[in-house]
């Protein structure tokens, strides 16, 4: 029933699916397996069935300041 609801959000009810293409329904299909689940302790369902880890937080960013604006201050 869940993932009723998720695939809603790809392809809305009484949308024609004669329509859809199946470059659409894989891409649909590869975010939904990519994103993390609740019941999975927020592991995507690509991660628990291959058995690697996902990481989806942005790269570390630089703490120190330039070189010039350090000697500034």
């Amino acid at each position: 029933m869940r993932l009723m609801l998720l695939l809603r959000q790809y392809f809305p009810k009484g949308m024609v699916l004669t329509d859809v293409t199946e470059e659409e329904v894989q891409k649909a299909v590869d975010r939904l397996n990519h994103r993390p689940r609740k019941v999975l302790g927020y592991k995507a369902p690509h991660e628990v069935f291959f058995g690697v880890e996902m990481r989806y937080t942005n790269p570390p960013l630089a703490v120190a300041p330039p070189l010039a604006v350090a000697l500034q201050t």
